[in-house]
């Protein structure tokens, strides 16, 4: 075991001269090094959830170095991202309450982080193709959230650093390519690996990232209410958040706009009735709610709705939650604008995990994210969807305002 410690730390030999092309001789026996790697997979979404995300990229390196040295790299980096992509998302797996489905899910998005994160390592078999591998990657995670699955991307431990300065040219990914290209080379051209891994996230802790787009002069009122996830359903709970809501709400009358969160309007399903609820409401307000898809029928579709000077607008989510949005239809997104001018483009809660086309955001001011996540935990979901809003706001060149149901 001596021996193996020597060979990761690079004290024995040169770790570049033992990454000869084609297979080589496992480091450890092969579970122990796929072992030691999803530990590493695990360990990395758990600093990332606890921002420290020099920490996420150092046992990325370490991965790294045990599937160089081993014959099979894509079971080592697949064991990698399947432990990376449950504990990241867990804080959502665990709110699905049935022990059979979150089991279940925690299954399904191993399995998806594992493909990931595998697939691209079958390049490591040969030097020649290594290089290869952080560009594969990056566009894995792109595919995939391509079909609305969002696996938090590497690319997201870079919103504070320096490599942020990559997701500024438009895509997170490229961030993702960045962090993994780095840590790739330090696997492959150090003599001391670790301790090259150690210096160069101690940096990336330390560097300083780029600026955040800054919010246009407005008065914007955000209003958060902590409801019980399950009450604010019943007859009797979606009265009360209602009517403290309005409560607050007239409070606020000289603001330019008032925003409540995602399904903050549980009432009812009917929007003209919603409308007939808020209208003691004379301040420009923009709240969340689920309706009708279509008078009549009983389809129900996650919805933004604003009211401003007697004009109705409305925006439809288009990207739902697997699991948790069963029975809801996607819709159509819209840019709303206020009286004054200033237009907005709303997402609603899970969209902000995902990159914005740039036909949606062009004449954009602002990008309003309304969140429900009350029944999730709050610490690591307020963690995860802050950084994809982070992201999103380093993408567009546009500020984001996030709006939650959870008063932090």
């Amino acid at each position: 075991m001596l021996n193996n410690i020597n060979a990761l730390t690079g004290r024995t030999g040169s770790l570049a001269a033992a990454m000869r092309p084609g297979p080589t001789a496992d480091l450890f026996r092969p579970s122990h090094t796929v072992i030691l790697s999803a530990l590493s997979g695990a360990g990395s979404a758990g600093a990332f959830l606890l921002s420290v995300e020099a920490a996420s990229l150092l046992l990325l390196g370490v991965a790294l170095i045990l599937a160089r040295r081993s014959s099979t790299p894509e079971r080592v980096l697949g064991a990698w991202g399947a432990a990376y992509a449950v504990v990241s998302s867990f804080w959502a797996i665990a709110a699905l309450g049935s022990v059979v489905w979150v089991a279940a899910s925690s299954v399904l998005v191993a399995g998806l982080g594992a493909v990931v994160y595998g697939l691209p390592a079958l390049v490591l078999r040969s030097r020649c193709f290594g290089l290869i591998w952080p560009f594969l990657v990056a566009g894995a995670e792109a595919l995939f959230a391509a079909f609305g699955i969002s696996l938090v991307p590497i690319g997201l431990w870079a919103n504070a650093s320096a490599y942020g300065f990559l997701t500024i040219l438009r895509s997170v990914y490229f961030a993702t390519v960045g962090i993994s290209l780095a840590a790739y080379l330090l696997a492959l051209w150090s003599p001391r690996p670790v301790l090259a891994m150690v210096a160069v996230a101690a940096m990336m802790h330390a560097s300083w990232g780029p600026d955040l787009p800054t919010l246009p002069d407005l008065d914007i009122r955000t209003i958060s209410q902590n409801p019980d996830s399950a009450a604010k359903w019943t007859p009797i709970g979606s009265r009360a958040l209602l009517s403290e809501l309005i409560e607050q709400s007239r409070a606020a009358t000289d603001a330019d706009l008032i925003i409540w969160p995602e399904n903050a309007l549980t009432t009812t399903f009917d929007l003209d009735l919603a409308l007939q609820q808020v209208a003691a409401i004379e301040t420009p307000l923009l709240f969340g709610m689920t309706r009708y898809a279509l008078p009549g029928q009983s389809e129900l579709i996650n919805s933004a709705v604003l009211i401003d000077g007697g004009v109705v607008s409305v925006s439809e989510k288009t990207v739902l939650v697997p699991f948790y949005e069963r029975g809801l239809v996607s819709g159509e997104r819209a840019v709303l604008t206020l009286v004054n001018g200033t237009r907005f483009l709303p997402l609603i809660c899970y969209e902000a995990a995902f990159p914005i086309p740039r036909a949606q955001r062009d004449g954009v001011d602002l990008i309003v994210i309304l969140s429900a996540e009350t029944g999730f935990n709050p610490a690591m979901a307020a963690r995860v969807m802050g950084a994809n809003a982070v992201a999103r706001a380093l993408e567009t060149g546009l500020p984001v305002l996030r709006v939650s149901d959870v008063d932090r």
